[in-house]
C-alpha cells in the first residue's frame, strides 16, 4: 500500500517501507527504495552491513520503537592495512539521508581488525538520536570509528560533503582492549571553502574507552554542546586526545567554533593525555577559530597548541574553565608558532604544573585571565614583563608573591590579569559575517547594540567596540571586533572579541563580452573582453565548446591563421581574487573552407551576328550564401551577352572568401547545323496511308536561317510476308551555309486482322474422335481480307466428352478459332469409397447435426445420377443418433452403368464445451491449477464432475476446450479446490454455434461492461464454502514455505494463492480481502426454494481441532489464547508472524539427513515440525513443537527430542525403539486414535518419567 508521508526535512515522502513486513531485511528495503522513500524498521536484531548507494536522495531510515529494541549488527570488520572506510556497518553515498532511532553494533573484532562504523560521503546527511557501541581496540593504529567521513580522494560521490549534521547520538564502548576507540572523524575538505555548508557536530555524549572523542580536519565546522568524557588513565599514551582540530598535510583550516563542550575523564584518575589539541606534526595552520564557554579539566594536559605554522592564525581561547589538569592548562609545543593567538578571559585554576606553559620562542598573549587568586599567577623570575615593560616594577620583574596557578618564564603575556572570576556579566554577539558590496567596501556593524552586560555600581554600565561602528573595511578577510563593557566610573572593565568575516560573494562585471564573426581560412580573427571588479584585479580563463584553452589567458583571444578547426563557439570566464566568477554569452566564430570559381559559355563562341551565349559562373566550395559581381555589373549566377569580349566575374561567401576568374568570348563562323526534329515512329495497317500526313513531319530550327529546307526520302525493307514490311524514312535540313542534318523515322506495316470464321454445327455424339474432327470441319467456313486462309482442326478427348477446335490462319500468321463439344463413348465409370466421420453430440442432447460431403465419382461418359439410403438424395447430410450409422450411396451414369459404396459416420456420446476461467487477483504470467467443474441438468441432482489441469497467463485461461457425457445441462459450477470458492455459471452458460452446435460456460468478471462477476476468489485452503479462520490457519502454517505448481494430483493445503511459488505476506491479502466470503449457491435447489449458507464457525478451539485430527493448526494462535479466531487474523495484519515451521516428505527420511527439510535449516528450538510421512531420529533434536499427522510415523531410535509440545493426531505412530531413546516435552498430547508404542527408552512430560510400562499413564494424562 502506498503511503505519502512528511518527513522531518519538509520533504514529501514517497513510500513506506516496512522491515520485516515488506521485506525481510533493510539492505533489501534499501535496494526496493526509490528517492524519497521511508524505511521504518520494526523492533529486532539485524545482523547485516548496509549500502545507500549514490542517486537515493533524501531516503529516511528509522525504526518504529526505537533505538532500545532495534539493534543494526554489523557483519564484516577492516583488516590491517585497509582504510578505516573499508567495511563499514553504514555506508551513506546519497545526499539528503537521514538516519535515527537505532542502535549500531559491531560485530566480534579480533585485536589485529578495527570496526568501521557508519562512513558518509553524501551531502546534508542527519545523523541523530542513536547509540553506537563501538569496540576498545589494542592497537592506537587501528582504533574502531563510530562514525567517520571518506577523504574527498576516496568519496564514490566524488571532492567533499557539506552539510553533515550528526547530533544527540551516544557512543560508548564494548571490550577492554586499552587503546580504545575513536568516535567521530571528519576527514579534510580542500577547495573553497566559502562555498561548503557547515558541519555540525552537537549535544553528543561520548563516554566509555575513548582513545579519540572528535578529529575533525575540516573547515567551517561547528562543535558544540558535545559531552567526551574518558575511562581510561592519563597517565597512558593511548588515551590519546578529547578533541583535536587539525588539517591534513600543511594544509590550512578556518571557520570552525568549539564551544560549550564537557572534555576529560569520567572516574577517579581518568582522563585524556591532552584535552583538546590544536595542530599536529608536520604543521597545520588555523585561521578564525573560537573555543569559547568550554570545560576542560582531569587531563594530562587540558589544551595543547602543536605545530602551528608562523601565518596569520586568527585563534580565541576565550570564557573557559580550564582546571584540575594534572600536568598544564595549556601548553604550547617549541616547535609552534603562537602568531596571532589570543587567551582571554579564561578561568585557569588548579592545574598540577603550569597553568600556561610556553615552549616556543614566540610572546604569547594570555591576558585578562583568572589564575585562581587576585594577587595573579606565580612568576617566580618574570623575565619577559621586564623586557616588555609591564605593569610590574622593573626592578622587582617578578610575582613571586602570585598565589595562581604557574606560568612557565618562557614569553607569556598575563598582564593585566582578572582580579576575579568575572567582574562583568558580559554577554557578546556571537561571530559573524559581513558582505562587500560591488565596490568592495563593508561596514563594520554597531555590536555593541547587540551587546548585554552589567559592571555593577556606578550606573551606568557602557559599552564601546573597536574599531567602532560604521568602520570601513576595503579588503575580504576577518576583523576582530572587541567589546568593552565598563562600570559608571570606568574603574570595573570586561572586554570579548567578536570574530567579523568579510567575504567578496560579488562576481566581477563585464565591461565588453566577446563577439563572434566569420573568417576564411588562413586569415586572421581576434575576440576581445574587458571586466572589471571593485576588490581588484581580475584573470581571465578563455573557452572553446565547453573546455578550457590552454595558455589563453589575456583579454585577447588572436588567430593570426585561421584552420577549420578554429571553427566553434568561444567563451570567457573572468574571475576575481575571492574565487567569484562571470562567464560570457558564448560567440561563435565561423570559418570558411575558400571558394574557386570557372565560367562556362553557352555556346563556347558566338558562331553568328546577332547569335547570344549565356555564361554561367560555376561556383566550388563556399560557405553560406555566395554573391556574384559581374564586369557587366551583373549580380546573377548567369548572364546573356550578344558581343565578342572579356567578361571577368568575382565571388564572396558569407565567411569573406573570395575568388575572381575571366572568360575570353569569341566571334566564330556559323558551322552549326540547324537542330532537327523527327516524327515519331508509327505502325500503320496494310491498308492505311503512310504519307507524312498521316505519320508526321520533321521540324528544324537553325540559329542563323530562319527557313531552313527539309525533305525526306523512303527506303522499303521487306518482311515476314507481302502485306508486313518498314519504310526507313530520312529527314534532311540543310541552312543557308550548307550546314546538314538528318534524322530516320520507323514506319512498320503490318496485318494484324484474323480471319473471319463463321462456326456450324455438329451432332452430339460420335463414333469416334475422328469422326467428329472431320464433322467440325465440314461445317465450318473462314475467309481474309488480305490473303488465303488455311483451315485445321484438333480433337481434345477427355472421358467420353470431346472438345473439337477448328483454326483458320491467314499468310501473316494471324488466326482464329471456334470450338465445337460433343461426346465419344468410352463407357467408364469409378465410385471413391468416402471416409468415415465421426464427432460429438450436439450440446443439450446425444445425436447429432452431420454435413456429409458429396460422393465423389470418376465417369467417362455424360452426368451420374447419385442417391444414399438414409436421405433418398445426393446429400446425407442429416441428423444422426448416436453410435455409428452405415450409409449406402449408389452412382448411375448416362450409359447405366451402376457403383455402390458404404460410408459408416459416428456420432460420440460427448457434448463440447468452451470454458473461459479468472483467478481473481492472480498477476502472475503462468500458473497452473486443477479446476473442478460440475454440470447439473436439473432432473436429478448428481452433477457430471471433471476435473482438469488448466493453464493460466496473468490469471486467465479463455476458450478451454473439454468434452463431457451428452446431455442437456443448465448449470455448471467451477472452483480450484486447493485455492477458491466455488463460482455458478447459471447465467452465461448455454449453447453456441462455435464448432457445430456447443455448451458455452463463462468463469470471468463482466462487470465493467455491465455483467456479473464469475471469477474465481481466492483465499478458500480446505475446499468448504468460505474463506474463514480455517483458512487462515492453513495459510499460516504453510508461511514462508516455497511451494511448487499445481495439479489435479496435488495434495493440499496449498496456500499460494498469488501462484509466484511461495506462500507469503501477498498471500494472506487474498484471505484479509474476501474473510467470510461465500461459495455461490449450487445449482438446482428445490424449486420456489433458496438453499441458506451456513454460517462458518468464528473460532476453533485446541479441543476442536484436535477431534478433527488438525491439531497442528494451533500453529496460528498467535495471541496465545489456546483458540484461533479473528483476532490472529488481526494479528498477523499487523505485522506478528508465527513461529518457524517446517515440514518432513512424506516419503519418509532421516531427521538429521541433509535436504529432508527442504531448503530450511534443521528446526531449532523456536522451529515448529510437522511429521508427514516415517521420519526416524537418531540424534539429538530440538523443536518449538512436533505435530505428528494421520499416517505418519515418528520413530525414535536414539538420541534425544527436546519439544514445547508434541501431538500424536488420530491415525498417526509415535514409536519409541532405542534403549537410549528419551523424548522430553512440556505438554503432550495423544489421540485415542493415535498409535503409541515405547518399547525401550523413556518419555518425560511435564517433568514426570514415563519408562515402557508406564505408557497406559502416559496416554490417560496427553489424552485430555
Amino acid at each position: 500500500m502506498l503511503a505519502v508521508t512528511v518527513g522531518a526535512g519538509g520533504g514529501v515522502r514517497a513510500e513506506d517501507i516496512h522491515v520485516p513486513a515488506d521485506t525481510p531485511t533493510i539492505q533489501m528495503a534499501i535496494d526496493e527504495a526509490g528517492a524519497g522513500d521511508r524505511i521504518i524498521v520494526a523492533p529486532g536484531t539485524y545482523f547485516e552491513d548496509l549500502l545507500i548507494p549514490l542517486g537515493l536522495d533524501d531516503l529516511e531510515l528509522t525504526s518504529s520503537a526505537g533505538l532500545a529494541v532495534t539493534t543494526i549488527t554489523g557483519v564484516a570488520t577492516t583488516a590491517a592495512g585497509e582504510p578505516a572506510f573499508a567495511h563499514p556497518a553504514l555506508a551513506i553515498h546519497a545526499s539528503g539521508v537521514a538516519v535515527h532511532g537505532f542502535t549500531f553494533r559491531a560485530p566480534p573484532t579480533p585485536p589485529d581488525t578495527r570496526w568501521g562504523g557508519i562512513v558518509v560521503g553524501g551531502d546534508d546527511v542527519a545523523i541523530f538520536d542513536n547509540t553506537l557501541k563501538v569496540p576498545s581496540g589494542f592497537d592506537p593504529g587501528l582504533r574502531s570509528r563510530g562514525i567517520q567521513t571518506y577523504p574527498a580522494a576516496a568519496n564514490p560521490g566524488g571532492g567533499n560533503l557539506d552539510g553533515l549534521h550528526v547530533f544527540d547520538n551516544t557512543f560508548t564502548s564494548v571490550g577492554t582492549g586499552p587503546s580504545g576507540y575513536a568516535a567521530l572523524v571528519v576527514n579534510d575538505a580542500a577547495g573553497p571553502f566559502a562555498s561548503l555548508l557547515d558541519v555540525r557536530i552537537e549535544d553528543n555524549t561520548i563516554v566509555g574507552r575513548v582513545g579519540v572523542g572528535i578529529a575533525a580536519a575540516r573547515s567551517k565546522m561547528r562543535i558544540e554542546g558535545n559531552t567526551i568524557q574518558t575511562t581510561l588513565s592519563p597517565a597512558t599514551p593511548l588515551a590519546h586526545r578529547g578533541l583535536q582540530l587539525a588539517p591534513p598535510g600543511n594544509g590550512l583550516q578556518r571557520d570552525v567554533t568549539v564551544a560549550r563542550n564537557t572534555v576529560g575523564g569520567l572516574g577517579p584518575s581518568a582522563g585524556f593525555e591532552t584535552g583538546i589539541r590544536l595542530g599536529d606534526e608536520g604543521g597545520s595552520r588555523l585561521r578564525a577559530v573560537q573555543m569559547h564557554d568550554n570545560t576542560i579539566g582531569s587531563n594530562a594536559v587540558g589544551i595543547a597548541i602543536d605545530a602551528l605554522v608562523p601565518s596569520a592564525q586568527d585563534i580565541l581561547i576565550t570564557r573557559n574553565e580550564i582546571t584540575g589538569n594534572t600536568l598544564d592548562g595549556v601548553l604550547v609545543a617549541a616547535a609552534s608558532s603562537v602568531d596571532g593567538v589570543t587567551i582571554m578571559r579564561n578561568t585557569i585554576t588548579g592545574n598540577g604544573s603550569y597553568g600556561v606553559r610556553n615552549a616556543s620562542s614566540e610572546p604569547l598573549d594570555a591576558t585578562d585571565n583568572w589564575w585562581g587568586d587576585p594577587s595573579g599567577p606565580l612568576d617566580p623570575d618574570g623575565l619577559f614583563e621586564a623586557e616588555m615593560g609591564t605593569c610590574f616594577d622593573p626592578q622587582e620583574m617578578a610575582n613571586a608573591d602570585g598565589l595562581g596557578d604557574r606560568v612557565s618564564d618562557g614569553a607569556v603575556d598575563y598582564c593585566p590579569w582578572r582580579p576575579s572570576v568575572g567582574p562583568c556579566a558580559l554577554a557578546c554577539p556571537p561571530a559573524t559575517s559581513v558582505t562587500l558590496d560591488a565596490d568592495c567596501t563593508g561596514l563594520v556593524p554597531d555590536l555593541a547594540m547587540l551587546a548585554l552586560a552589567d559592571c555593577g555600581p556606578p550606573p551606568p554600565t557602557t559599552i564601546t567596540q573597536s574599531p567602532p561602528a560604521g568602520f570601513v573595511v576595503t579588503d575580504p578577510g576577518v576583523v576582530a571586533v572587541i567589546l568593552t563593557a565598563a562600570s559608571g566610573d570606568g574603574r570595573v572593565t570586561e572586554s570579548c572579541v567578536v570574530m567579523l568575516t568579510f567575504t567578496d560573494e560579488t562576481a566581477p562585471d563585464f565591461l565588453t563580452t566577446p563577439a563572434g564573426g566569420v573568417a576564411c581560412v588562413g586569415g586572421t580573427f581576434q575576440f576581445t573582453t574587458a571586466a572589471e571588479d571593485g576588490c581588484g584585479p581580475v584573470s581571465y580563463q578563455w573557452i572553446k565548446d565547453g573546455l578550457d584553452l590552454p595558455d589563453a589567458t589575456a583579454d585577447t583571444l588572436t588567430f593570426g591563421s585561421i584552420t577549420p578547426a578554429d571553427a566553434g563557439l568561444y567563451a570567457v570566464r573572468v574571475a576575481d581574487g575571492s574565487g567569484n566568477e562571470s562567464v560570457s554569452e558564448p560567440a561563435l566564430l565561423e570559418v570558411g573552407d575558400g571558394v574557386a570559381v570557372e565560367i562556362v559559355a553557352e555556346p563556347a563562341s558566338l558562331p553568328c551576328p546577332g547569335a547570344t551565349a549565356t555564361l554561367t559562373a560555376v561556383v566550388d566550395g563556399g560557405t553560406g550564401v555566395v554573391t556574384y559581381a559581374w564586369s557587366t555589373g551583373a549580380e546573377t549566377a548567369s548572364i546573356d551577352v550578344d558581343e565578342p569580349g572579356d567578361y571577368s566575374v568575382t565571388v564572396n561567401d558569407d565567411t569573406g572568401c573570395m575568388a575572381t576568374t575571366t572568360y575570353e568570348l569569341a566571334a566564330g563562323l556559323d558551322v552549326t547545323p540547324p537542330a532537327l526534329e523527327c516524327p515519331a515512329d508509327v505502325s500503320v495497317s496494310c491498308d492505311a496511308s503512310t504519307s507524312p500526313n498521316a505519320t508526321g513531319t520533321a521540324e528544324a530550327v537553325d540559329g542563323c536561317d530562319p527557313d531552313p529546307s527539309v525533305t525526306f526520302a523512303d527506303e522499303i525493307v521487306s518482311g515476314s510476308c507481302g502485306e508486313r514490311f518498314t519504310i526507313v524514312r530520312t529527314w534532311s535540313a540543310m541552312d543557308g551555309a550548307g550546314n546538314l542534318t538528318e534524322c530516320t523515322q520507323l514506319i512498320e506495316v503490318d496485318d494484324t486482322v484474323a480471319p473471319v470464321v463463321q462456326q456450324g454445327t455438329i451432332a452430339s455424339c460420335h463414333e469416334s474422335p475422328d469422326e467428329a474432327r472431320l464433322a467440325a470441319l465440314d461445317a465450318t467456313t473462314a475467309h481474309d481480307d488480305c490473303s488465303l486462309v488455311s483451315v485445321e482442326a484438333s480433337v481434345v478427348v477427355e472421358g467420353c466428352v470431346a472438345v473439337v477446335t477448328v483454326t483458320a490462319i491467314d499468310a501473316c500468321g494471324n488466326e482464329a478459332s471456334v470450338e465445337y463439344l460433343t461426346a465419344v463413348d468410352t463407357g467408364g465409370l469409378e465410385v471413391i469409397t468416402p471416409a468415415e466421420l465421426m464427432q460429438p453430440a450436439d450440446a443439450g442432447g446425444c445425436d447429432a447435426f452431420v454435413v456429409v460431403p458429396p460422393l465423389d465419382v470418376a465417369a467417362s461418359c455424360g452426368e451420374v445420377a447419385i442417391t444414399n439410403d438414409y436421405t433418398g438424395t445426393d446429400d446425407a447430410s442429416a441428423t444422426y443418433a448416436a453410435g455409428e450409422t452405415a450409409v449406402l450411396w449408389t452412382a448411375t451414369d448416362a450409359c447405366g452403368n451402376v457403383r455402390t459404396t458404404t460410408q459408416v459416420i459416428t456420432v460420440l456420446e460427448v457434448n463440447p464445451v468452451t470454458v473461459s476461467i479468472e483467478l481473481k487477483n492472480v498477476l502472475e504470467v503462468e500458473a497452473t491449477r486443477c479446476i473442478t467443474f460440475e454440470f447439473y441438468g436439473c432432473d436429478d441432482e448428481t452433477p457430471i464432475v471433471v476435473e482438469q489441469d488448466v493453464e493460466f497467463v496473468a490469471g486467465l485461461a479463455l476458450d478451454l476446450p473439454m468434452d463431457i457425457p451428452c446431455g442437456a445441462y443448465i448449470c455448471v459450477t467451477a472452483r480450484d479446490t486447493l485455492h477458491t470458492l466455488r463460482r455458478s455459471d447459471d447465467d452465461q452458460f448455454g449453447i453456441a454455434p462455435i464448432v457445430g452446435t456447443q455448451y458455452v460456460a463463462d468463469f470471468t468478471d463482466h462487470s465493467a461492461s455491465g455483467g456479473d462477476d464469475d471469477g474465481l476468489i481466492g483465499g478458500n485452503v480446505n475446499d468448504d464454502d468460505f474463506i474463514e479462520v480455517l483458512d487462515f490457519a492453513l495459510f499460516v502454517i504453510r508461511f514462508g514455505q516455497s511451494v511448487g505448481q499445481t495439479t489435479c494430483l496435488t495434495p493440499g493445503p496449498h496456500p499460494d494463492f498469488s501462484g509466484d511459488g511461495r506462500v507469503f505476506s501477498e498471500d494472506f491479502s487474498f484471505i484479509q480481502i474476501n474473510y467470510l466470503a461465500t461459495s455461490d449457491q449450487r445449482c438446482c435447489p428445490p424449486e420456489g426454494v433458496t438453499e441458506p449458507m451456513p454460517l462458518p464457525p468464528s473460532s476453533w478451539s485446541r479441543a476442536a481441532l484436535r477431534h478433527d485430527g488438525i491439531g497442528h493448526l494451533i500453529g496460528a494462535d498467535l495471541d496465545g489464547n489456546d483458540r484461533i479466531d479473528a483476532a490472529d487474523v488481526r494479528l498477523f495484519a499487523g505485522g506478528a508472524r508465527p513461529a518457524r515451521r517446517v515440514r518432513s516428505p512424506r516419503n519418509g527420511g532421516r531427521w538429521e539427513a541433509p535436504g529432508v527439510w527442504g531448503d530450511s535449516e534443521t528446526p531449532d528450538p523456536t522451529t515448529d515440525v510437522d511429521v508427514r510421512g516415517p521420519l526416524v531420529l537418531e540424534g539429538a533434536a530440538t523443536a518449538a513443537s512436533v505435530f505428528v499427522h494421520s499416517g505418519a510415523v515418528l520413530l525414535v531410535e536414539g538420541g534425544v527430542l527436546r519439544a514445547k509440545t508434541l501431538e500424536v493426531a488420530p491415525g498417526g505412530t509415535l514409536l519409541i525403539a532405542g534403549r537410549d531413546a528419551r523424548v522430553e516435552v512440556e505438554s503432550m498430547w495423544l489421540s485415542p486414535a493415535a498409535e503409541v508404542v515405547v518399547e525401550a527408552g523413556l518419555v518425560v512430560h511435564a517433568g514426570n518419567v514415563y519408562p515402557p510400562a508406564h505408557i497406559d499413564r502416559l496416554r490417560r494424562v496427553t489424552s485430555e
